[in-house]
């Protein structure tokens, strides 16, 4: 297969996209390589979540409430009945994507890995064994609870102190160098919740000079806009206008979680972030990060 760079043409990157509701074979690759090209990506990253493997098993029951509340009986239920929840290995995984570049296509190993506070020892030892070209880290949880599961779980929530919160665990997940991409910044969002009375300007000023300061990239992604009711893009824009002019590093992501999806909104991405001053994107080989120029292709969010 020859190089985008043979072909004459800007790539167009995806590196944000899930194998949770198929079973880890080639043809799977294949669906979402076929699609993605229909929506114009050269380069497919695929980021498994870490809950689908037994290694990071320990470390959500050692963090996720699962006593006899509505909010502690689901997320057991979801943690020890859930057939997608800690079923692989990571060398499963692993193989399969190493496979799928065997076979010719042009795929990116990377993994979305939960970030809970104090366990970024743990997370460090799991990643160091295995090839990864890239590792985003996501805050789902804040003191035990997944906030982006059920909308009813908000209720009775001081959603100033949540965002508030959000805000400080992400900090300390770009703090931790444990990642190259922070995924879909602000997605505690996600059932349209915002703050009343929070100012969220600072936290966003410390989270753009912070990720500039330890060179992790922050997360366009388009996930929100179209699997929850939010509707609209991470991170916010406010967050975003900020970070771009820190000049933060930027990466772009459908988080598709079915082959349907691969690709979709990152054209619209793109072109946001060209009009708030973005000119590059990346694309990670073993952790290592090469940027290229935004295509100019007609944008749209399909």
């Amino acid at each position: 297969m020859r190089s985008m760079k043979e072909l004459g043409c800007e790539p167009m990157i995806d590196n944000h996209m899930h194998l949770e509701h198929y079973s880890y074979t080639i043809s799977a690759l294949k669906e979402f390589v076929e699609q993605g090209r229909r929506r114009g990506i050269h380069e497919f990253g695929f980021s498994d979540h870490s809950h689908h493997f037994v290694e990071f098993k320990e470390m959500y029951f050692r963090n996720v409430i699962m006593d006899e509340t509505p909010v502690g009986q689901y997320q057991r239920q979801w943690m020890k009945e859930q057939e997608k929840s800690f079923c692989y290995r990571l060398e499963e995984y692993v193989d399969l994507i190493e496979q799928g570049k065997e076979a010719g296509y042009p795929l990116r190993l990377g993994i979305e890995v939960c970030y809970f506070p104090g366990e970024e020892e743990a997370i460090r030892s799991i990643l160091k064994d295995y090839p990864f070209d890239y590792v985003i880290g996501s805050v789902h949880w804040l003191e035990g609870w997944g906030f982006d599961t059920k909308e009813e779980f908000w209720a009775g929530s001081n959603v100033d102190q949540v965002f508030e919160q959000y805000g400080e665990v992400l900090q300390k997940a770009i703090e931790s160098e444990l990642f190259d991409v922070i995924g879909h910044p602000y997605s505690c969002k996600a059932f349209g919740a915002w703050p009343v009375h929070l100012n969220l300007t600072p936290a966003f000023m410390s989270i753009a000079a912070s990720a500039k300061k330890h060179g992790v990239a922050l997360e366009m992604n388009s996930g929100l806009a179209y699997r929850y009711p939010a509707a609209t893009i991470c991170p916010p824009i406010g967050l975003l206008q900020i970070a771009a002019e820190h000049q933060c590093d930027f990466s772009f992501g459908s988080d598709a979680h079915r082959s349907s999806d691969c690709g979709r909104g990152v054209a619209y991405l793109q072109q946001l972030a060209k009009e708030v001053g973005i000119s590059k994107q990346p694309s990670y080989i073993l952790r290592k990060r090469n940027e290229y120029p935004l295509d100019s292709r007609p944008e749209t969010l399909i």
